[in-house]
């Protein structure tokens, strides 16, 4: 159960660094506040964090596969 919790907990971190990042360029720079860019943008960050992670587990697989 505490693992799931950690997942939706790092989930919800980058939904936050995304949404923060466009206030903050809202503000700054007088970007326009679009929130399906910051969407696409946090689904991305997502993908590329899974596909990092299933990278590691088959290079840990493949570098002990005859030990």
């Amino acid at each position: 159960m505490f693992s799931k919790l950690k997942e939706k907990i790092g989930l919800f971190i980058i939904a936050w660094r995304c949404l923060y990042a466009t206030i903050i360029g809202h503000r700054l720079e007088n970007k326009p506040f679009d929130l399906q860019t910051t969407k696409k943008r946090a689904l991305y960050l997502i993908l590329s964090r899974l596909k990092a992670y299933g990278k590691s587990c088959k290079d840990f697989c493949s570098e002990r596969k005859y030990t």
